[in-house]
């Protein structure tokens, strides 16, 4: 009874406010630990959590991914189409090969039917482009400003394409009639069909086809 007795006074003496310190201090060792330890129910709902989040991070951006490929298939597709209707367009309009004597010949009908006097006309150079060649001819001429506008007039009004590139002209300071006399040159250029792959695999099937 004595160490009862004793224990109770002791007790006693000790304040109330000690005693909730001690209890939250408690308390808050066990949320410390709760909190911090890689082990408790808590962190690894956490880590759970995480997992969760990354994989569905993941999900997205292959989602993305996928529809971003899917899209640009579908503009490949949109860009083919295209390519293949300017080829089509192309090839119904170009000549296939360019007549050299022919063509020279029709430039110079042209230029008569002017008055354009055409000193000197040759082929020069062929530029291969991918889809169509182009085929200069350097013509040297002499006349009047007005037949000059007349024979570009008429090669604007062909029905193949022709165009004239590298233009020049000069005053030769003699006067015929009210009209002062130039002369120059010009590349007068016809274009033809150059033929692609795809041409190339119509005629293997084609071909093929045959008994």
């Amino acid at each position: 009874m004595a160490l009862k007795s004793t224990l109770t006074d002791i007790l006693e003496k000790i304040p109330v406010s000690l005693f909730l310190a001690a209890y939250c201090g408690y308390l808050g060792f066990g949320y410390y630990m709760h909190m911090t330890d890689a082990e408790s129910e808590l962190n690894i709902k956490k880590k759970q959590i995480v997992t969760l989040v990354d994989a569905n991070k993941k999900k997205d951006k292959t989602i993305k991914e996928v529809s971003d490929f899917a899209k640009s298939i579908e503009q490949k597709k949109v860009d083919i189409r295209k390519l293949a209707q300017d080829l089509r367009e192309i090839k119904n309009v170009l000549p296939s090969h360019i007549d050299v004597p022919v063509f020279m010949k029709m430039v110079l009908t042209e230029a008569g039917k002017v008055g354009l006097s055409v000193t000197k006309l040759e082929p020069i150079d062929i530029v291969k482009k991918e889809y169509f060649h182009e085929q200069a001819f350097r013509l040297k001429y002499q006349g009047v400003y007005v037949e000059l506008v007349g024979f570009f007039e008429r090669i604007a009004n062909l029905t193949d394409i022709v165009t004239v590139n590298s233009f020049e002209a000069t005053a030769t300071g003699v006067s015929s009639g009210k009209y002062a006399e130039i002369e120059g040159s010009m590349d007068v250029v016809a274009y033809m069909y150059a033929g692609s792959k795809a041409d190339q695999i119509d005629e293997q099937k084609k071909a093929e086809a045959k008994p």
